[in-house]
């Protein structure tokens, strides 16, 4: 999955996009939300990470 969004991913993006085993990050995601690129594709991966771990329990 390909992607970019400059607002934060809300829960249920995020619970789809943790079905995807693999994805990749256009590089503005996330800046309006916080603030810089690197910040919003960090948050964008690590809550579709946590989302992905949390459904496979």
């Amino acid at each position: 999955m390909h992607l970019r969004k400059a607002e934060a991913f809300s829960s249920e993006e995020l619970k789809y996009l943790a079905k995807f085993p693999i994805i990749t990050l256009e590089k503005t995601t996330g800046l309006q939300t916080f603030g810089s690129t690197e910040r919003g594709s960090l948050e964008s991966v690590f809550s579709s990470l946590l989302k992905g771990m949390l459904s496979i329990r």
